[in-house]
């Protein structure tokens, strides 16, 4: 009602003054411009000057009370942004957070008011509550952490990761995929109920149905230990370094979504499978990317792979950190389970040609029969 009057009050004054009306001084000295103190004078130019101040004047509040309205409104068109994601004052534990995508979702964290704790090995240069430095292929660097972390948390976010380099292969398991499972089910307590946990996988991870059943092998191992074990009985397997950690880290989230340990406090665990995107691991990638380490090689391997085919470009970090940050809040409070591929479109676009390729039918053949 407050903007309709004041809308309403500035268009009036705008009709009169198109057809060259005056207020008179009088009515303007004493705030009154209702049309029955208009008088018609061309060449009282002081007065058209009074007059269009009053415009500004009544503009300047038009919009002050637009903004009053957006800032006070708890409901209707309007929408309070930091209520709709529901991190304000909530207890958020994030690692990565010194750069890329991690370091993106953790500034937009900040933003919407939460409290992040957040870890790295490298210095994280962002005013979190608190930021802890740890080697996170490490056991015991991962439980002292922990140790000082806060008893209640709202949100967790695993997003640390390396590419992979000959002879790193354990290296890669352990900081990519086995950490994140470690860290998860030690925190998996201090997690409220309707919590999250959301993790960074990756496209790499594509076919990740193809190893489930070893994956959940896997998953099923007591302790880290044991863990470390499977890993050197299984050199075949880990040998594809990144691609097998990220289908070990998918086929967790799809494996362990309905377990009680998760559901019974619903719990909601998800991951973003990100597309090619420039972070400050893009040089490390290209070089593990090409047979010889060369980085330009690399680079034009990557890209011939998820560029090529539809002339794209690479992703920035925020492309993935801050839809990251939305499936962890309250607005996919109902999404759980989830590997969400954040692509451009490129995966769809491999599935349906492995379906079309598998079926020998046209796509128009395939939805006929899956409707019929």
């Amino acid at each position: 009602k407050l903007l309709y009057n004041d809308i309403s009050y500035v268009l009036g004054i705008f009709s009169t003054i198109k057809d060259m009306k005056i207020l008179d001084e009088k009515s303007i000295n004493h705030g009154d411009i209702s049309k029955s103190n208009i008088i018609f004078n061309k060449k009282d130019w002081k007065n058209k000057k009074r007059v269009l101040f009053f415009i500004l004047n009544i503009t300047y509040k038009v919009i002050k009370n637009i903004f009053y309205v957006i800032i006070n409104m708890n409901g209707g068109f309007f929408m309070d942004l930091k209520k709709l994601f529901g991190y304000e004052g909530k207890t958020v534990v994030i690692t990565g957070s010194a750069s890329g995508m991690s370091k993106s979702a953790t500034e937009l964290l900040l933003e919407l008011g939460a409290k992040v704790y957040a870890i790295d090995i490298n210095p994280i240069d962002l005013p979190v509550e608190k930021a802890f430095k740890a080697d996170l292929s490490k056991k015991e660097e991962i439980d002292e952490v922990i140790s000082k972390l806060p008893e209640k948390i709202d949100a967790l976010f695993l997003c640390h990761g390396i590419a992979q380099f000959p002879g790193k292969e354990l290296l890669v398991q352990k900081v990519n995929f086995y950490s994140q499972k470690y860290m998860t089910e030690k925190l998996l307590d201090r997690i409220n109920e309707h919590g999250s946990v959301t993790y960074i996988s990756s496209v790499g991870g594509f076919g990740w149905q193809q190893v489930y059943n070893k994956a959940v092998e896997l998953i099923n191992l007591p302790t880290w230990e044991d863990a470390m074990e499977w890993y050197d009985k299984n050199p075949e397997l880990i040998k594809s370094a990144y691609v097998f950690a990220k289908q070990c880290l998918e086929s967790y989230v799809t494996y362990k979504c309905m377990s009680p340990e998760f559901i019974n406090k619903r719990i909601r665990i998800n991951a973003i499978n990100p597309g090619d995107t420039t972070t400050g691991l893009t040089e490390d990638f290209n070089k593990s990317s090409s047979p010889t380490g060369n980085a330009k090689e690399g680079e034009e391997i990557i890209s011939n792979i998820f560029l090529k085919s539809w002339n794209g470009y690479p992703a920035e970090p925020k492309d993935m950190g801050y839809p990251m940050v939305v499936v962890g809040s309250d607005i996919c409070s109902y999404m759980s389970g989830q590997l969400i591929y954040i692509d451009f479109g490129l995966t769809s676009t491999w599935t349906s040609g492995a379906l079309l390729q598998a079926n020998e039918k046209s796509i128009e053949e395939i939805s006929r029969e899956s409707n019929e």
